[in-house]
């Protein structure tokens, strides 16, 4: 037993040393506080769209659960270092609304927790804990909610994410009984999307609709252009104009970015670092600092190597 409470504090420490490293420089809250603000209202990583809180030393008003519970210390920590975690493996890019999705399964699975092992020390969460918290949100849910089957599927991945730090006693094996992607829950863009992966083959020519994307024979006529301008004024309006084309930046994105846009940040993990070299592949990512349209607030674009 003394071997996965180790595990577990060298996941938390891990966990804050990078927090401290690569997020807390421009994050208004530290690691030790009990609330971080994210949303229109947040600041670094958690900035974006909406208003939210996200609290860890209570569970307050939710769903399924009754009453307002008070979360244990460690496990307080245990949820900060897994959406640092969930931040990282998501290409260093996580949106408000699936950061309070994550704390509030993590929430669900702290309430079960207590309920079945009398235990508030995440090194206890088993199988059997985390299907009772599915199983209560499936009852205080409506049948057929596709919220529900979502939360279940986000489940699954965060428990793989836990069983790879190997710090609880027995191995997370809760498996769900809903599909993750719900076509109901998908946007218009984002089915289509869907459909394209699914053709056998794409044509050059082929249009979708009235908001048709760039045909790749009009892309390699942009690209023939290099060859022509001559001007400073045609390479900048040409330049802009594949930057567009390669990120899927608005107009208004590309012409509001700064010159020190463009930044590098080298591979943190030793083995994927070695593999990029071996393969002759640049060890670092490249990212552009942009301000998104819509209230999306300051991101990051990441260009792989």
């Amino acid at each position: 037993m003394k071997k996965h409470f180790a595990q577990f504090y060298a996941f938390i420490t891990e966990q804050q040393s990078w927090f401290e490293q690569h997020l807390a420089a421009d994050f208004e809250q530290s690691w030790d506080d009990p609330v971080w603000v994210c949303g229109s209202n947040g600041s670094g990583w958690l900035r974006g769209n909406g208003k939210n809180k996200l609290r860890f030393d209570e569970i307050g008003r939710t769903k399924g659960i009754e009453g307002r519970h008070a979360v244990a210390e460690d496990y307080a920590r245990f949820m900060k270092a897994l959406l640092v975690l969930v931040y990282r493996r998501r290409n260093r890019s996580i949106s408000p609304a699936v950061a309070v999705a994550t704390l509030m399964i993590l929430k669900r699975w702290y309430h079960s927790l207590f309920e079945v092992t009398g235990q508030t020390h995440p090194v206890y969460l088993t199988t059997g804990v985390i299907q009772r918290s599915m199983d209560n949100l499936s009852a205080a849910s409506s049948l057929g909610d596709p919220n529900t089957a979502n939360y279940k599927g986000r489940c699954v991945s965060l428990q793989k994410l836990v069983n790879h730090q190997s710090f609880t006693l027995v191995t997370l094996q809760y498996v769900s009984d809903g599909q993750y992607t719900n076509q109901t829950n998908l946007t218009r863009k984002a089915r289509e999307t869907m459909a394209l992966k699914q053709q056998a083959k794409l044509s050059d020519t082929t249009t979708d609709g009235e908001d048709a994307l760039i045909t790749i024979r009009g892309f390699l006529n942009i690209v023939a252009l290099i060859q022509r301008v001559e001007s400073d004024a045609e390479k900048i309006a040409l330049n802009c104009l594949l930057l567009l084309v390669i990120t899927g930046f608005r107009s208004i994105e590309a012409f509001n970015l700064r010159q020190d846009a463009l930044f590098k940040r080298q591979i943190d993990d030793p083995a994927l670092c070695k593999r990029f070299q071996d393969k002759g592949l640049p060890d670092y990512f490249l990212g552009i600092r942009y301000v998104g349209v819509k209230g999306a607030g300051e991101r990051t674009h990441w260009v792989e190597p």
